[in-house]
């Protein structure tokens, strides 16, 4: 990978700092999402920020700053004026700025040697996996989660990539977080479902059981109970709650597809969700209305029972499906 620009760098640290605009936000997701590498160095900036500020607490912050002060005197690294009493808000700022401006190996190299990076990717199929602390998670295909080997000892934070549910045992000393572009989701005893796929600006947060607060660093964010459901915008830096939980939301989980009045547009987006084809339609048909409950069908079964339901055909294409008719039978 070519030199990362001081620039982006200054935006990563923003953005982990909390104090990222929405432009800023905008710009450094697809910077990230110009090349897998650029990815990957925001993870790695992600973990060691996580692994530095997530005990900073237990720390002597007077001192650990005339320790940093101290090595950086020789060098050509940018130096910060920093006053002699400072709030939490500001360590955290301080330790991002560090970490970018002064360069990750030298963070690596003369401060401490950051905990090893543990993925979890999922390719082909979901995956179930049990984390150190008892927390299960379901990785859907081609989800990726990574968290630092000491994960469970001074925190509980993981990166997210693609879709996931959790069941998280809860620890009020170790809040459990997940954090995907830019937002935070924590944990308040619970079982929720995270959806960021690395093609889209959106986070979608859905809770099963519990609550969890779902937010951007520094900001309210909004809290989330049972059955209710929020969608963060990177591109906008805009949390909105949504009116319902998705249907499909834990059909990759469970196989289990089901609609209550759903217009055909809502059951279009989760069977290409589900089954990986898009679903559109002709003008007209998106309103039309449909109850049923598919559990473990194939996706050739469930397009004849939505076709012979609303009176409607279907064509397979190149590579989409299109639903047609004169109308809807409800």
């Amino acid at each position: 990978m070519q030199p990362v620009p001081e620039h982006i760098d200054e935006l990563i640290a923003c953005c982990l700092a909390g104090d990222a605009s929405a432009a800023q936000l905008e710009e450094l997701e697809q910077w990230k999402l110009a090349d897998p590498l650029h990815a990957k160095y925001y993870d790695q900036c992600a973990l060691i920020f996580s692994s530095a500020t997530a005990s900073v607490k237990d720390y002597n912050t007077d001192a650990a700053w005339k320790k940093v002060q101290g090595k950086m005197q020789d060098s050509s690294v940018k130096q910060l004026p920093v006053p002699v009493s400072f709030e939490w808000k500001q360590v955290l700022r301080i330790a991002a700025v560090l970490l970018m401006v002064a360069g990750i190996g030298w963070w690596i190299n003369n401060l401490q040697s950051p905990a090893e990076l543990v993925a979890v990717i999922s390719e082909d199929k979901v995956l179930h996996d049990t984390l150190s602390d008892g927390s299960t998670i379901d990785l859907n295909k081609k989800s990726s989660l990574s968290y630092s080997s000491d994960f469970g000892k001074k925190h509980r934070r993981v990166q997210l990539k693609g879709e996931a549910f959790f069941n998280v045992r809860h620890d009020d000393a170790l809040p459990f977080v997940v954090e995907t572009k830019g937002v935070l989701i924590k944990d308040i005893g619970t079982a929720f479902n995270v959806f960021a796929p690395e093609d889209s600006s959106i986070v979608r947060v859905s809770v099963e059981e519990g609550t969890v607060h779902f937010f951007v660093e520094g900001s309210t964010g909004v809290m989330l109970e049972k059955g209710q459901a929020a969608e963060y915008n990177s591109a906008t830096g805009v949390i909105t709650r949504l009116a319902n939980m998705n249907p499909a939301e834990s059909a990759y989980r469970n196989g289990i597809l089901r609609f209550n009045n759903a217009h055909l547009s809502e059951v279009a987006v989760a069977l290409q969700k589900l089954y990986g084809v898009p679903v559109v339609m002709e003008s007209g048909l998106e309103d039309c209305l449909i109850t049923v409950t598919f559990t473990n069908e194939s996706l050739e079964t469930v397009l004849n029972i939505i076709a012979e339901t609303l009176n409607l055909q279907y064509v397979r294409e190149e590579n989409r499906i299109l639903l047609k008719g004169s109308g809807c039978r409800n």
